[in-house]
């Protein structure tokens, strides 16, 4: 049946009235202008169809002469015509706008009514004189009529563009609308219309730009994401991508220009903020402290709505959005919350969420589902001792004993491990200097076992090297402490190290077998015998003469031979083979002494035992023996205190 759109282009055809007498049926098409408004209305049975179309025609093109004089002209008899006219018709929609329709050529001629459409791949409608094949069924596409009259229609199609975008009524898909669906078909009106359209809107048509300026598409952005409007803006996406997004209300086709960013992207494409370019932009906010552009930032993530094992996979929980307290941008496994409580002035390598959006409950909910946590105490204890550490050679005496406090709470809390810290921490020592643990040893206001404060007082044993750590330290003990403040501190130092026997055994082996001698010079030096001569390690380089002292009251005959033991435990000795060959068999045996100081590094005791009273009841002769004082028969056991 006949199109109502037939009139569409008939301005001198008001109404057409259609009646079918044998089916008893009227159609009514009426045509009226309303400004640049056509209306064609459809009356069918009492119902009514209203489409409303704005029509730009070009009136009265001249034809030139060799279009008249091609035989295709003149052949359908057109070789007469010197004028003629083509118009385009785009529908408007119910809201204003327009509205596409499916691409078609009205083939209406003005001495003919079109007889059908042919399709097309544009969403508006074109009317052109065209000429047709045999039957009307088709253009003829090869006649120069046509091709001359398709350039006419794309002449009248840019001349429209700039009218179409400047109306506020039409602007918003006016892109949309002229976009050819396909351009990359050859056929007629695919090469001589749809391509030309496509080349035209690319390269030399102007689009309106978000400031109210105008904009070719080569150096035009179309940011279709509305955050990237509400959070970036326009202007600051010129300034860093160099291309002018297009307006806000108009919608831009695929192909036209370059996609402007997406605020956050998704779980393929990255977003501005995770791309370098937001980086930047990010960084440069964070300089400013912009803090209402990151909560912005935040609230928009948050209105998404997405699972938090999706937040997480998405890029931007890999990159840095995150405000710190330091005005920097942080990734959200570098941040963390600060923690409250007498820890919360803890700096080093830490970044902390800038206060303010900690305290905005929608900015901290989703800084928590992208995995920000609060500092752990074992982060903090670590921050604090590297921080120690760095600073440990520069501080005060004062902030050393400071430190020293803060330190021991964190190995009592169970946060750092004390052997950590004994290879750069240096304590006091009573002598003003400060000394790493290991090579410290206990005072006597400690109470220490083995206790060697006194024995170097007496001169029982000589060694520069020994320092003892200041008891002061106790001094620093907080009150919730129980036991005594010298327990408290003990404790502590003795975990760093200070007076271990077993980190460095050979010396206290050393002292041990010092004070044996010394005790037992002591005792002679009391018995009388002055004359004392001890046995060099050059001696006993040759042979070992099996005793380490000899004694002599002066001007008498009384002379003692002397093995001088030292030991800390119980009394347990080894006698050489050479010492037993001197209590058994030697010349001197009648005179040979064994001299044991026990408990020689705490509190020594002197043991006098006369060799002429050992048995050799299970004496082995070759090898060593190993005797208990206990034991054996004692005739003298002094203790050093009586001894001095």
């Amino acid at each position: 049946g006949l199109h109502n759109r037939t009139i569409l282009f008939l301005t001198s055809v008001k109404s057409l009235e259609l009646v079918d007498d044998q089916q008893g049926t009227k159609r009514v098409i009426q045509r009226e202008s309303d400004g640049d408004i056509v209306k064609i209305r459809e009356i069918r049975e009492g119902q009514s169809d209203e489409e409303r179309w704005i029509l730009f025609s070009s009136d009265s093109i001249p034809v030139p002469d060799h279009i008249r004089d091609d035989p295709f002209t003149k052949d359908w008899n057109r070789d007469s015509a010197v004028h003629r006219a083509v118009t385009i018709a785009f529908k408007a929609s119910d809201d204003g706008g327009l509205e596409a329709v499916p691409g078609a050529i009205n083939m209406g001629v003005f001495s003919y009514l079109p007889l059908r459409e042919e399709e097309s791949r544009l969403k508006f409608v074109v009317h052109a004189d065209f000429l047709t094949s045999v039957g009307r069924t088709r253009i003829q596409y090869e006649a120069p009529w046509n091709k001359w009259l398709a350039e006419k229609v794309f002449e009248l199609i840019k001349n429209t563009t700039p009218k179409l975008l400047s109306d506020p009524r039409f602007r918003t898909n006016a892109l949309e609308i002229l976009w050819p669906e396909n351009s990359r078909i050859t056929d007629f009106f695919g090469v001589n219309i749809e391509q030309k359209i496509q080349q035209f809107l690319q390269t030399e048509a102007e689009l309106p730009g978000y400031d109210g300026s105008w904009v070719k598409a080569n150096q035009a952005m179309y940011m279709a994401d509305i955050d990237m409007w509400d959070a970036v803006g326009a202007a600051e996406v010129e300034r860093l991508y160099g291309r002018k997004p297009i307006a806000k209300d108009v919608r831009v086709p695929s192909g036209l220009t370059s996609p402007g960013p997406t605020l956050f992207g998704n779980s393929n494409n990255a977003g501005f903020v995770s791309s370098p370019v937001g980086e930047t932009f990010l960084n440069e906010r964070a300089k400013q402290g912009d803090v209402a552009f990151f909560k912005l930032l935040y609230h928009k993530v948050t209105a998404w709505g997405v699972q938090d094992r999706t937040l997480r996979q998405a890029p931007l929980a890999r990159s840095a959005i995150i405000l710190s307290a330091d005005n920097t941008i942080e990734r959200p496994n570098e941040v963390f919350f600060k923690p409250e409580g007498p820890w919360g002035d803890v700096g080093g390598p830490y970044k902390f969420v800038h206060p303010d959006l900690v305290a905005d409950d929608t900015s901290r909910e989703l800084l928590n589902r992208l995995g920000v946590s609060t500092l752990s105490q074992s982060q903090i204890n670590s921050s604090r001792v590297e921080q120690y550490r760095e600073e440990w050679p520069n501080l005060s005496r004062r902030d050393r004993l400071s430190g020293l406090t803060s330190l021991k709470e964190m190995v009592e809390s169970g946060g750092v491990s004390a052997p950590s810290l004994a290879a750069w921490i240096t304590l006091p020592t009573k002598s003003g200097g400060g000394v790493t643990a290991t090579n410290l040893l206990f005072p006597h206001e400690y109470s220490p076992d083995p206790n060697i404060e006194p024995l170097v007082a007496l001169g029982l044993i000589e060694d520069v090297a020994i320092e003892f750590v200041d008891p002061s330290l106790a001094n620093s003990s907080s009150s919730r402490v129980i036991v005594s403040p010298m327990e408290d501190w003990k404790r502590f130092l003795q975990q760093l190290g200070v007076g271990t026997p077993t980190t460095n055994q050979n010396k206290f082996n050393g002292w041990t077998a010092q004070v044996g001698v010394r005790m037992a010079k002591q005792y002679e030096v009391r018995a009388g015998r002055t004359d004392i001569y001890e046995v060099t390690e050059a001696d006993r380089g040759l042979a070992h003469p099996g005793y380490d002292l000899w004694s002599q009251r002066r001007g008498s005959s009384d002379e003692r031979y002397i093995e001088a033991k030292g030991t800390s435990g119980r009394g347990e000795l080894v006698l050489q083979p050479t010492t037993l060959h001197q209590i058994f068999a030697g010349p001197h045996k009648d005179r040979m002494f064994i001299y044991v100081t026990t408990g020689a590094l705490s509190s020594p005791r002197i043991h006098i035992i006369k060799g002429d009273e050992l048995t050799q009841e299970g004496v082995i002769e070759i090898g060593e023996i190993r005797l208990q004082v206990e034991g054996v028969p004692v005739s003298e056991s002094i203790n050093y205190e009586n001894l001095f």
